[in-house]
């Protein structure tokens, strides 16, 4: 099941996604993200989501994407230079959708 996020993702509602999607590993061993619907998003999302990441291959879960970056989202990782020089693993998340 997807962790869908509608609203939108900033600073101001950062630690109840945290929340969220600990609880996610919890109950079902992996992350995979609704990001089709989400509103506006900052850079606390993408750095949670990077951390996300990264406690994932820590610990031997999966993060996926349920479909790749919606274009507002794209620009949003352009901007904070996510993309520039992004290795395949990197692109293949945010870009295609791809699991960790």
């Amino acid at each position: 099941m997807a962790l869908a996020i509608t609203d939108s993702a900033d600073v101001r509602v950062i630690e109840g996604l945290r929340t969220a999607m600990l609880e996610e590993f919890q109950i079902h061993g992996h992350l995979e993200l609704d990001v089709s619907q989400m509103g506006d998003a900052d850079l606390s999302f993408l750095q949670l989501v990077v951390a996300a990441r990264k406690m994932a291959a820590a610990e031997g879960k999966k993060v996926r994407l349920g479909a790749p970056a919606t274009p507002p989202l794209v620009s949003l990782l352009e901007r904070a230079g996510f993309l520039a020089d992004a290795d395949p693993d990197a692109r293949q998340f945010w870009i295609e959708g791809g699991v960790q």
